[in-house]
């Protein structure tokens, strides 16, 4: 029976293996690829299997911050490649997706146990010694973030950073209309003190009229009263709606006309320079 070829492809992850390969310690990629296919090991959120399939030694297709590093030989294997279809299924149980943990599952720890099912061989010690000091360390754990960890914790936090970019957007949204609504108000309040000083300057500019209208009436009834003492008015003509002689002051309706007169222009003039406010054309309303 022919056995085919186990091998161990490898990958840098980020800059940081520039530095830190240096001294024994990097962070490393692996899968193991067998009848011209690669499996690797991913997280995701779910319950089912985080195996995946992989062109050999394609880094492109992991991601931009995998380069390829090297291939290993493991050794070679009796089981066809449909029984290996057969233990990837398997393994998959154990190593699904939401499983996933950087230090203590990740996929070279998958690659170690596919490699020792289909060869007995173990991998380089290496290939995973940043998990390997990181699990006798506990504090070193710790100090990472959780989202790195797992892949649920990166979705949470992926969630939960969603949640606020959402409740930011919110939050702008409500400043934007308490600022329209401030502004809103700042015109209505500027409007209502303009048409406030146009109401007072005409009432003022009635009174002074009504002053000398009742001043000059006034005169002409003393005028009547001395030139004509027989035809001055009674109480009762000066309160009853009878015709006026000659002479005659009918002062109080002569009032309530000037009353009405002065609040059917204030109407027409506050409504014009509404307008006129709006449509910044201030223009002069002579009465």
């Amino acid at each position: 029976m022919a056995r085919a070829q186990v091998r161990l492809n490898v990958y840098d992850m980020y800059w940081l293996n520039e530095y830190a390969s240096n001294v024994g310690v990097g962070i490393f990629h692996s899968g193991i690829e067998v009848y011209g296919i690669e499996y690797a090991y991913g997280g995701h959120p779910f319950t089912f299997s985080g195996v995946f399939e992989n062109s050999p030694q394609d880094a492109e297709e992991l991601g931009e911050n995998f380069k390829f590093r090297e291939s290993i030989s493991i050794g070679e294997t009796d089981f066809t490649a449909a029984e290996v279809r057969t233990l990837i299924k398997e393994i998959g149980k154990d190593f699904r997706g939401d499983k996933y943990h950087l230090i203590s599952r990740n996929c070279n720890h998958f690659t170690a146990a596919f490699a020792k099912e289909l060869t007995g061989k173990e991998i380089p010690g290496w290939i995973n010694r940043l998990a390997a000091i990181s699990g006798s360390i506990p504090f070193l754990e710790r100090m990472l973030p959780q989202e790195w960890l797992t892949p649920v914790a990166l979705q949470q936090s992926i969630d939960e950073r969603d949640r606020e970019r959402d409740r930011e957007r919110e939050r702008q949204r409500e400043r934007r209309v308490e600022s329209i609504e401030k502004a809103e108000e700042a015109t209505e309040s500027a409007i209502r003190r303009q048409l406030n000083d146009s109401q007072t300057t005409m009432l003022n500019g009635y009174a002074g009229r009504g002053s000398l209208t009742t001043h000059h009436e006034d005169a002409s009834s003393s005028s009547s009263s001395s030139s004509d003492v027989s035809s001055s008015p009674s109480i009762t003509r000066c309160n009853t709606d009878a015709s006026i002689n000659d002479g005659d002051v009918y002062y109080r309706p002569r009032v309530r006309f000037i009353e009405k007169e002065v609040h059917t222009h204030l109407s027409v003039t506050c409504f014009l320079r509404f307008f006129s406010l709006l449509f910044g054309s201030y223009s002069r309303i002579t009465m």
